[in-house]
């Protein structure tokens, strides 16, 4: 993402083994690995929810800094994002 001219600002890429998303701002970059099957706008939905979960926790716990966040299924509050 960081080595193309331009900058990408966002990657998607769809395998048979992940699916992958990457999405830079001057603000953070958010990187996520999913299954071989989501779709590009199951993909950004859950780029939308991350985002605003942790602006949510920075304002409730007055984190400023988030290195990694683990999403796990079977406790992903959005259920199936396929």
């Amino acid at each position: 993402m960081h080595s193309a001219t331009p900058p990408l600002k966002i990657y998607f890429r769809g395998g048979q083994t992940e699916t992958l998303l990457g999405w830079v701002t001057s603000g953070f970059e958010l990187y996520a690995a999913f299954g071989p099957l989501v779709t590009k706008p199951a993909a950004i939905n859950v780029r939308v929810a991350v985002v605003v979960a942790v602006a949510m926790l920075a304002l409730v716990c007055g984190v400023v800094s988030v290195i990694c966040v683990p999403v796990v299924s079977a406790w992903w509050p959005l259920g199936d994002v396929a």
